[in-house]
C-alpha cells in the first residue's frame, strides 16, 4: 500500500489465506472480473519435483537454462498440449471461472481471459491450480496492480433472485471491478445479526429478495461516479428504476465488504437442524445462461424438499450456492442426487463443475466426464511425468485421511 500497489485476488478468506495456498487452487476472489483469477497473477513458481530436481518455472523463453530434466519435461508437456489441441477446443469449458484438471489450456488458451497479455505459454501456470499434486512450491513471483484511487458502490435491490440474475450480464457490461450476490436468506440472517444489522439495512430498499454489490474503481474520481450514475440510468431502463442505493463513503463501502466476505459465517448461523451445505458451491455457467440455471437448480431443491442459499460472484457466473439438508437425519442420498442433477445443469450449459475451489477428493470422480476420456487421459500423463513414481499422489492421500480421521 505505502508503493501504491496490491495483490488482487482479493479472496473472502484474505485473513487467514496463504499464498502457495492460493495458487494450489487457483484462488479468484470477488474481483475477478477486473483481474482474473491466481493463474492470471502468478509470473513464475520456483519449485521442486517430487525426485529433487529444482527449478523456475516461468515464460517458455526462459526454460532454456532449466536442468535437463525440466527442459525435459517442457518438451513432453508441449508435445501433449499439441497432441490434445481439438479436444481442449471441444472441452474446456469457456469461463473465467473453471479450476478443475490441469491447466492444458495454457498451450491453447480457451477461457475468456487468456492466462498471459500476449497469449505466450508460461509453465508455471500449469502449477497453478494442481492442488499440491505436481510438485512442492518454494517461492511464487506475483504481479501486482496499481491500487485503485477511487470506488463507489452501488448497491442494486432485485425482487426476486431470478431477476438479480437476469440483470447481471446488462450489469457486467458496465465494466465494474466488482459484482457481488447477497441472497434474501443471508440478509435476513444479517439483519438479525445487531453488528451486521446497520450496515446490511443502509443497504436495502424494503425488502428485496437478492441484491448486487456493485463497484466501479478508477484514478480519476469522476469516473467511478460516472459509471455509477450509468448504473443508475440502466436499472431504469431495464424496468427497476429507483433500486439502487449508491455509496460513495470509503467507510460505509468497506463495511457492507466486509459482511459480503462474512457471507459464510452468516450463512452457517442459521438456527435449526438443517445446514447450507458445500458440495456444488462453486459450478460456474456462462453469465447468459445464469438465470436459467438459478431457476432450474431452484426447481431442483424444491424437488427434494429443500431450498438453497445463494451469495457470491455473480460477475463471472459463479456462485456460492449451499443446499440446506440435515446430514444426520439421512439427507446424505438427498445430496447425491443433488449433485448429479446439477451437474446434468451445468453439463447443458457448457459451464464448470469445479468453479472456483478445484476438484479434490471430493469431485475427482466429476473431472473425466467434465474433460472427457482423452483429456482425462492427458492428465493423467501430466501426472506422470511430473511424478513417475506417484509419491505426491500418495503423500496427499495419506495427509486426506490423517485429517479426515
Amino acid at each position: 500500500k505505502p508503493h501504491g500497489l496490491w495483490f488482487p485476488v482479493d479472496v473472502s478468506t484474505s485473513a487467514q489465506c496463504t499464498l502457495g495456498g492460493m495458487a494450489g487452487n487457483n484462488s479468484c476472489g470477488s474481483r475477478s472480473i477486473a483481474y482474473g483469477n491466481m493463474v492470471h497473477n502468478v509470473v513464475a513458481i520456483d519449485a521442486l519435483l517430487a525426485d529433487g530436481t529444482g527449478a523456475r518455472f516461468g515464460p517458455e523463453a526462459a526454460m532454456d537454462g532449466a536442468p535437463a530434466r525440466v527442459r525435459a519435461l517442457c518438451e513432453s508437456l508441449r508435445a501433449i498440449g499439441a497432441r490434445e489441441r481439438d479436444e481442449i477446443a471441444i472441452r474446456v469449458p469457456r469461463v473465467l471461472r473453471r479450476v478443475g484438471g490441469y491447466n492444458l489450456d495454457v498451450f491453447h488458451p480457451m477461457s475468456e481471459r487468456p492466462y498471459t497479455a500476449d497469449g505466450s505459454v508460461n509453465y508455471a501456470h500449469l502449477l497453478v491450480g494442481s492442488e499440491g499434486t505436481l510438485a512442492w512450491t518454494r517461492a511464487i513471483t506475483l504481479a501486482l496492480a496499481p491500487l485503485p484511487t477511487h470506488r463507489t458502490l452501488g448497491v442494486v435491490n432485485f425482487p426476486t433472485l431470478y431477476r438479480a440474475m437476469e440483470c447481471a450480464r446488462h450489469i457486467v457490461g458496465l465494466a465494474p471491478s466488482a459484482v457481488e450476490l447477497v441472497d434474501r436468506t443471508m440478509i435476513d440472517l444479517a439483519r438479525g445479526n445487531p453488528a451486521f444489522r446497520p450496515v446490511i439495512e443502509a443497504a436495502l430498499i424494503g425488502r428485496p429478495g437478492a441484491i448486487l454489490l456493485t463497484e466501479f474503481t478508477g484514478d480519476d474520481g469522476q469516473a467511478p461516479r460516472r459509471r455509477l450514475a450509468d448504473l443508475v440510468a440502466l436499472m431504469g431502463d431495464l424496468g427497476l428504476p429507483g433500486s439502487v442505493v449508491p455509496m460513495t463513503d470509503a467507510g460505509a463501502q468497506k463495511a457492507l465488504w466486509d459482511v459480503r466476505k462474512a457471507g459464510l459465517n452468516i450463512m452457517m448461523s442459521m438456527k435449526g437442524d438443517g445446514k447450507p451445505v458445500s458440495f456444488i458451491e462453486d459450478c460456474a455457467v456462462p453469465l447468459p445462461h445464469l438465470a436459467e440455471y438459478v431457476e432450474r437448480l431452484t426447481a431442483v431443491f424444491a424437488k427434494h424438499g429443500t431450498r438453497g442459499t445463494w451469495y457470491a460472484h455473480a460477475s463471472v457466473g459463479t456462485l456460492h450456492v449451499r443446499p440446506i439438508l440435515d446430514m444426520r437425519r439421512g439427507d446424505a442420498a438427498k445430496m447425491r442426487s443433488i449433485a448429479e442433477e446439477a451437474s446434468a445443469l451445468v453439463r447443458a450449459f457448457k459451464g464448470a463443475y469445479s468453479g472456483e475451489h478445484g476438484d479434490g477428493l471430493v469431485r475427482s470422480e466429476w473431472v473425466s466426464w467434465q474433460f472427457g476420456p482423452r483429456l482425462t487421459a492427458a492428465f493423467e500423463r501430466v501426472k506422470d511425468l511430473f511424478d513417475p513414481d506417484g509419491l505426491m499422489r500418495l503423500y496427499k492421500e495419506a495427509g486426506a485421511r490423517y485429517f479426515t480421521a
